[in-house]
């Protein structure tokens, strides 16, 4: 199959039904993907998901250069960005961080 797939518990988090419209957002920068049940662009077009958690979403994965003729790729949570739900690939990635008085850090 090449297209994308959410787990049990992702699905039963987003209070998904027989068949769901979500957004796919790709970050170019640190090849993460994003995703939400809204989008700001009204011309957006969402993907639709079945009960199972299972879109046939070519098109996304082709613009993402996401290579998946030999094996599936898995993308794990990372957290939540606003309304967006964000997963990245395992491995390393440049981090830029800020520090303030209080200790607090902050991604750049």
């Amino acid at each position: 199959r090449n297209g994308t797939s959410l787990n049990s518990a992702l699905m039963a988090d987003l209070e998904a039904e027989e068949k769901t419209e979500l957004y796919l957002f790709w970050d170019d920068e640190y090849r993460r993907i994003g995703l939400s049940k809204t989008c700001p662009d009204s011309k957006v077009i969402p993907f639709t998901f079945d009960n199972r958690g299972y879109s046939p979403a070519k098109e996304f994965i082709q613009y993402c250069q996401i290579d998946t003729s030999e094996k599936g790729v898995k993308f794990f949570y990372e957290g939540m960005e606003g309304n967006t739900y964000v997963f990245g690939q395992t491995g390393r990635r440049p981090n830029t961080f800020k520090q303030q008085k209080n200790g607090d850090l902050e991604r750049l």
